[in-house]
């Protein structure tokens, strides 16, 4: 497999392979996912179309069509495909993208990264970073923490609840030294 891809990879730097889809094509699937967020597999496809940018070889017309949307249509499209499953290659660069837009829209997607923590080998490190990018985006939207790791019960729940209340107030906007202190200083202790 890895001498295939290589030749492939070769091939593609010597323009003797090109991608098979086209700009046109994968705009009319965004906008078919757009009109219609409950599709199904909407998820899975929003998650496809965004990751196909990093495709070398496939790259080129998935970066067209994504770099045409307008603001609230690319936003939507990150938030789709990264609204919910787990942790892949590129889920901290979405985020990372909503993190700085500072949108409301984006605010779901963020409270499921921040109330999930799942860390698959290989990804461990992708799945703590989209963890503390949920929480650091909520921060910008919400006045108090939301729900944290619902649904797991251990010690090291606990540690990650309180580091995950921690980083919401050191990121909150707004607070002052002082207020930001008063918010954090009791959860040193637990």
């Amino acid at each position: 497999m890895f001498v295939s891809t290589m030749l492939v990879e070769a091939l593609h730097r010597y323009g003797q392979i090109t991608s098979p889809y086209a700009v046109d094509e994968i705009t009319e699937e965004i906008t078919s996912l757009l009109t219609d967020l409950n599709q199904p597999d909407a998820h899975t496809r929003a998650q496809r179309i965004l990751e196909s940018q990093f495709e070398e070889v496939i790259a080129a017309p998935y970066v067209e069509a994504i770099d045409a949307l307008d603001p609230d249509a690319r936003r939507a499209l990150l938030v789709l495909a990264v609204r919910e499953g787990d942790v892949t290659l590129f889920t901290d660069v979405f985020l990372k993208e909503l993190v700085r837009d500072k949108h409301p829209d984006a605010l779901p997607a963020l409270q499921h990264w921040a109330s999930y923590l799942r860390v698959p080998y290989p990804f461990w490190r992708d799945a703590v970073n989209c963890h503390l990018l949920g929480i650091e985006g909520c921060a910008a939207h919400l006045p108090a923490p939301p729900p944290l790791l619902d649904g797991h019960q251990s010690t090291d729940a606990d540690a990650w609840r309180c580091y995950g209340h921690i980083l919401f107030w050191l990121t909150r906007p707004g607070l002052d030294p002082h207020e930001r202190d008063t918010r954090c200083a009791p959860l040193w202790g637990s």
